[in-house]
C-alpha cells in the first residue's frame, strides 16, 4: 500500500506527461511531412495542365497544316486536269477544222472534174487518150468515194450516189471491155436500194430499246402456284365428314401439297442476276456492231444467244420480256440486215481488167 502511493505522488517528469487538470486543450502540432506532400500534388497538378494546354495548341496546329497539304494538292491536281481538258480541247478543234478543210476540198473534186473537162472540150485539136485517161480517173476516185462512204461513214445513200457517177463514166468511155464492170455496179446499186428500203437505223433503235429494258426485266421464279380451297360439304351431310371437311380446310390454309411436272428453275443469287443481265447487254452490243459493221452471221449468233438466255432466265409473261422476245425474233426472221456490196471486188476486178488490156 505504502508503495502505490508513493508512485502516485511523484512529481511529473521527462517520462511522465502532467496529469490533465481540466484547463483548455493545447493546439496541435504541425508536422513537416504532410506540408511537402502537398507541395508535390500542387505541382504535379501544374505539370499536368501544361501538358494539357500544349496537346491542345499544338492538335489544331496539326490539323490545319495537314488540310492546308490536303488543298495545295487538289489545287495541283486539278491545274493538272485543267491543263490537260484544255489540251484535249485544242486537239479536237484542230481535227475539227482539218476535217472541215478535208470535206470542202473532196466537195470541190466533182465541180473540178466537169471544169477540166469542159475545158478539154472546149480545145479543138484534144487528144482522145487524155480525155479517156480522165473518165477513168474520174471512175477509179468515184469508186473509191463509194467504198469510203460505204465502210467507213455508213452513208448508203452517198455510195450509191457515187457508184452512179462511176457508172456514168464508163458509159461515157463506151468500151464494151468494161461491160462486166458496169454489171457489177449496177447489182451493188441494187443492194444499196434493199438497204435504203429498210435503213440499218431502225434495226439499231430496236436494239437500243432492248438495251434499256434489261435493267428492268424481271427474272424467272420457281414459285407454288395458288391452290383452290377445298369444296365444302353440303348440309346434307353427316357431322363427321363436314367435322373432317373443316379441318381439312384449316390445315389447307397452312400447308398445301401438289405434284407439278413444270421445270424447276434454280434461282439466282444478286451477283449471278446482275451477271446475267451484264452478260446480255454484251451481247446485245455485239449484235449492234455486228450489224453496223455488216456482218450478219456475227449479228443472228449474238440475237439467238440473247433469245434463249431471256426465255431461259426470265419471266416471258412479262410485258418487256414479251416486246423483246417478238422483237428479237423479227430481227432474225427478217432478213434486215443484207450483206453490203463489195466495192473493193469490183476496184480489184477493174484494176486486173485494165492490166490486161494495156
Amino acid at each position: 500500500m505504502n508503495t502505490d502511493e508513493h508512485k502516485d505522488t511523484q512529481s511529473p517528469g521527462a517520462t511522465n506527461p502532467p496529469a490533465d487538470t481540466g484547463d483548455a486543450p493545447t493546439a496541435p502540432q504541425p508536422k513537416r511531412g504532410n506540408g511537402l506532400a502537398l507541395i508535390i500534388a500542387i505541382a504535379a497538378l501544374g505539370v499536368s495542365s501544361w501538358l494539357l494546354w500544349q496537346q491542345q495548341t499544338a492538335a489544331p496546329d496539326d490539323s490545319a497544316r495537314l488540310a492546308q497539304a490536303s488543298v495545295q494538292s487538289l489545287q495541283r491536281s486539278m491545274s493538272k486536269l485543267d491543263g490537260k481538258a484544255s489540251y484535249n480541247t485544242e486537239n479536237l478543234q484542230q481535227l475539227s477544222t482539218r476535217l472541215d478543210a478535208q470535206g470542202a476540198r473532196l466537195d470541190t473534186i466533182p465541180v473540178r472534174f466537169d471544169q477540166i473537162e469542159a475545158m478539154l472540150n472546149t480545145i479543138p485539136a484534144t487528144d482522145e487518150d487524155a480525155r479517156r485517161k480522165i473518165l477513168n480517173l474520174e471512175a477509179d476516185w468515184y469508186l473509191r468515194l463509194a467504198e469510203t462512204q460505204l465502210y467507213i461513214a455508213r452513208n448508203v445513200n452517198a455510195s450509191q450516189a457515187a457508184l452512179t457517177l462511176a457508172d456514168e463514166r464508163f458509159s461515157q468511155l463506151a468500151n464494151p471491155s468494161f461491160t462486166p464492170i458496169r454489171e457489177r455496179i449496177s447489182a451493188a446499186i441494187g443492194e444499196l436500194q434493199i438497204q435504203q428500203q429498210h435503213p440499218v437505223s431502225v434495226d439499231a433503235a430496236v436494239l437500243q430499246t432492248i438495251i434499256e429494258r434489261i435493267p428492268g426485266m424481271a427474272l424467272k421464279k420457281n414459285l407454288p402456284q395458288s391452290f383452290g380451297n377445298t369444296p365444302k360439304l353440303s348440309n346434307d351431310s353427316e357431322g363427321i365428314d363436314r367435322a373432317i371437311a373443316s379441318i381439312r380446310e384449316a390445315f389447307s390454309e397452312v400447308i398445301s401439297v401438289k405434284r407439278s411436272d413444270n421445270e424447276i428453275v434454280p434461282q439466282l443469287s444478286g451477283a449471278d442476276a446482275a451477271l446475267l443481265r451484264r452478260s446480255l447487254l454484251l451481247e446485245l452490243q455485239t449484235a449492234k456492231l455486228a450489224l453496223l459493221q455488216g456482218e450478219p452471221a456475227v449479228y443472228s449468233a449474238s440475237l439467238n444467244t440473247v433469245s434463249a438466255r431471256l426465255k431461259q432466265n426470265f419471266d416471258t409473261n412479262s410485258a418487256p420480256v414479251a416486246d423483246s422476245l417478238k422483237a428479237i425474233d423479227s430481227l432474225i426472221s427478217e432478213p434486215a440486215n443484207q450483206p453490203l456490196p463489195d466495192i473493193a471486188a469490183i476496184r480489184n476486178d477493174l484494176a486486173q481488167l485494165r492490166s490486161g488490156t494495156q
